[in-house]
């Protein structure tokens, strides 16, 4: 099986919309990296970041875990973690433990596997 490219989109109330997100994260994967489409499995949650036990987030993790993944992508920080210190053991649980790599858009933060130097450049 061919590892995906997971785009992983998030909003806090069933109200907002993940279109937006969605978007950008897809047009990311597919014009920056030159992703298949074919390759790209999309996670979404309709509900608060304080709240761990969101069912795309976990479905996301146990394909990390799994070996079906080989890059995570997010518009946002905030859409993956609560916090700052979330956010660093998301990415030890991501890419450290799991050797994969995460894009996050707003920042413009690339972490590869391995890399203990991440490039923070905006990529064009």
């Amino acid at each position: 099986m061919t590892p995906k490219t997971a785009l992983y989109c998030r909003v806090s109330t069933t109200d907002q919309n993940l279109a937006r997100q969605r978007q950008r994260t897809s047009e990311y994967a597919t014009d920056r990296l030159g992703v298949e489409p074919s390759v790209i499995e999309v996670y979404s949650d309709k509900q608060t970041g304080t709240d761990t036990d969101r069912d795309g987030y976990r479905e996301l993790m146990e394909a990390i875990e799994d070996g079906d993944v080989e890059r995570v992508i997010a518009s946002e920080v905030s859409r993956l973690s609560r916090s700052v210190r979330d956010f660093a053991a998301t990415v030890e649980r991501i890419v450290d433990e799991n050797e994969v790599a995460l894009h996050i858009l707003d920042m413009g933060i690339y972490l590869d596997p391995g890399d203990r130097d991440p490039d923070t450049r905006a990529r064009s």
